[in-house]
């Protein structure tokens, strides 16, 4: 077996190695705090693209191609959009249930039209190129929630370290972190499967989950932070069972880019 056939049959460990071993030598950088998370987005680029790259022929042509996949059900980019925009209005919902004052609720969205296409839209296409393009394909005849999971695990540990102290999440207690995460990788890969191996409908509802939280803005910050695992855990357990025939088969991926890819119907 040749060296570039080696590295396909183990495409998804070679992915996942390359990205978290470039996140840790940028976190061995000393980097400025406030710059990493605008560079931890980029890693699962490079890390997809060089191993596609050094894989097999044309694996490299399909990652570019599934985040150009756009010709899906319209109800699919509603419900991609929704998810985020539901989760974080049931976060706002379950504060309020919980003791936060009405008048804290919605209270400080002045700036959200400025900073979400920095650091919502950009990030997310980023992020889902090499997530859930690259890493759900790499794994397989997989079922799809078992791969989910998997590239759920380097998604989450490439979190972690922004809990050190001075960085962006140093005050925030680590489960929901990785709650969060292993539910939003199990949220965006059923979107990715939908679409037959969309990574951009698995970027919308990673962008809608990011830009919707400023609607949480001006409640306790360690509250919305716990209330959004308890949401987005929910709104995934919901989803495997509502979708559990698309997450117990393999990716369908359609490589002939049908007219419309319609929404699986939910099994009875």
């Amino acid at each position: 077996m040749d060296v570039r056939e080696l590295i396909h049959r183990y495409r998804f460990i070679v992915f996942t190695a390359l990205t978290l071993g470039l996140a840790a030598l940028v976190f061995a950088s000393g980097m400025d705090p406030l710059m990493m998370p605008f560079v931890l987005v980029l890693l699962p680029v490079v890390g997809a693209l060089v191993t596609a790259a050094i894989s097999r022929a044309g694996e490299l042509g399909r990652l570019v191609r599934r985040i150009g996949r756009w010709r899906v059900s319209p109800w699919l980019y509603v419900a991609a959009i929704g998810v985020g925009v539901v989760a974080n209005l049931f976060i706002v919902a379950a504060a309020l249930a919980t003791g936060t004052p009405p008048s804290d609720a919605f209270s400080d969205m002045s700036a959200a039209a400025l900073i979400i296409p920095l650091v919502v839209l950009l990030p997310a296409f980023f992020e889902e190129f090499g997530w859930r393009g690259f890493g759900i394909p790499a794994l397989g005849r997989q079922p799809l929630l078992v791969s989910s999971l998997l590239v759920g695990v380097p998604f989450t540990l490439i979190h972690l370290p922004l809990h050190l102290p001075g960085h962006l999440y140093a005050e925030l207690p680590i489960w929901p972190t990785i709650v969060s995460t292993m539910s939003m990788a199990v949220l965006t890969g059923w979107a990715f499967a939908a679409g037959r191996g969309s990574s951009l409908l698995a970027a919308l509802v990673h962008a809608a989950a990011n830009g919707a939280v400023p609607l949480t803005w001006g409640i306790d910050v360690v509250r919305v932070w716990e209330l959004r695992a308890v949401v987005y855990a929910a709104l995934a357990i919901a989803v495997v069972i509502v979708a559990r025939h698309l997450f117990l088969s393999p990716l369908d991926e359609d490589e002939a880019e049908p007219e419309y890819v319609h929404a699986p119907t939910p099994a009875s």
